[in-house]
């Protein structure tokens, strides 16, 4: 492909590259404003004394998915390892949320 065909695609798919960079970057911080707000109710909770399961289901699931993610991006076989074992965390977490809600 010559470079003014792929510049006439890219016109015609109508990508705004700024606006996917500004989504991007929201992604990034909404990301890290997630986990510690996790760990924050994680840690309060304990201090509480109130079961942390589905605050952790969540912390856990959203790990899985990152690490999922990169892993299928990069092939890297550590993210497949954390994606397998933080998806573990995850069912784990839930089941026990489940059963302590139930009583």
């Amino acid at each position: 492909m010559d470079k003014d065909r792929i510049l006439e695609q890219v016109r015609t798919e109508n990508i705004d590259e700024g606006v996917e960079h500004i989504k991007n970057k929201g992604l990034g911080i909404g990301y890290k404003i997630f986990l510690a707000l996790s760990i924050i109710i994680i840690i309060f909770n304990l201090f509480t004394g109130q079961k942390t399961y589905s605050v952790q289901s969540l912390f856990w699931g959203f790990i899985a998915a990152e690490n999922h993610s990169l892993y299928k991006f990069s092939g890297d076989k550590s993210n497949k390892f954390g994606a397998i074992c933080a998806g573990i965390a995850c069912v784990v977490f839930l089941i026990n949320h489940i059963l302590y809600s139930l009583g």
